[in-house]
């Protein structure tokens, strides 16, 4: 039962940068706007949606 969680989870965040930016130009958001919502560094944002980095399981927005 682990591993299934285990291989949907790499496989969601193996495609999380190609989501993020159709999910995110959908909205009409650029990604300095994303990046405000989510009180981080734009700079993120584009090395989400690059594949260069994805985001820590356990991080979440600031309320």
């Amino acid at each position: 039962m682990m591993n299934k969680h285990i291989n949907w989870l790499c496989s969601f965040m193996t495609d999380f940068g190609k989501r993020l930016a159709t999910l995110r130009k959908a909205r009409q958001l650029t990604q300095i706007e994303l990046a405000n919502l989510l009180d981080i560094q734009p700079r993120m944002v584009g090395r989400w949606e690059q594949g260069q980095v994805t985001p820590a399981c356990g991080w979440q927005s600031p309320a």
